[in-house]
């Protein structure tokens, strides 16, 4: 696939490859248009926070639907990866939402310094927030592709019946429809 080059500002940032439908979801998240639904969240970590190494798309829930992750961070000048820590720590050992027996982890991690953007794969990558010293501030969010039939009959772990899926599916739709709703105005 074609690449896109986000330009490295300022310098000494390493510069973001997108592929074409990141660089789509990218656009429709960040003008807010799309035919999918984009959902966004602070997250604020006090000291001593953390959340564990897990993948935003979970197969059989409803984060299935979650194509692309991106989170923007909003700490103040001055953040120091050292001292504060909260790192963003992105696995890239093959595994999902824990070490696969017998791999060495490998990983790159991510100073949460302010205007920072991160955007990668919801399915794929695996990623954690380190131990905070200090609190930590983040703009998160999920570009989602549209709902197909198929999701209804996926939902839940195979002992619920149809009947609760699609019940369970309802209540979740009206509940983000009455959060946009109220966004919305």
């Amino acid at each position: 696939l074609p690449k896109k080059v986000v330009e490295a500002d300022p310098p000494g940032v390493v510069p973001v490859v997108l592929d074409d439908a990141m660089f789509v979801a990218l656009s429709c998240v960040l003008s807010g248009r799309g035919d999918s639904c984009c959902l966004f969240s602070g997250a604020y970590y006090p000291s001593g926070g953390f959340y564990r190494r897990h993948r935003d798309a979970i197969p059989n829930s409803a984060s299935v639907l979650r194509k692309y992750s991106l989170l923007i961070y909003l700490n103040r000048d001055g953040w120091d990866g050292k001292k504060d820590a909260g790192q963003l720590r992105i696995h890239l050992d093959g595994g999902g939402d824990e070490l696969p027996p017998g791999v060495k982890p490998k990983f790159v991690d991510v100073d949460a310094l302010g205007g920072t953007l991160v955007l990668f794969k919801s399915d794929k990558i695996p990623h954690e927030v380190l131990d905070t010293n200090s609190e930590r501030f983040a703009l998160v969010g999920w570009y989602n592709r549209a709902v197909t039939a198929s999701d209804i009959g996926n939902l839940g772990d195979g002992g619920t019946s149809d009947i609760v899926r699609v019940g369970m599916l309802a209540v979740a739709l009206a509940l983000v429809t009455v959060g946009v709703a109220n966004i919305m105005g």
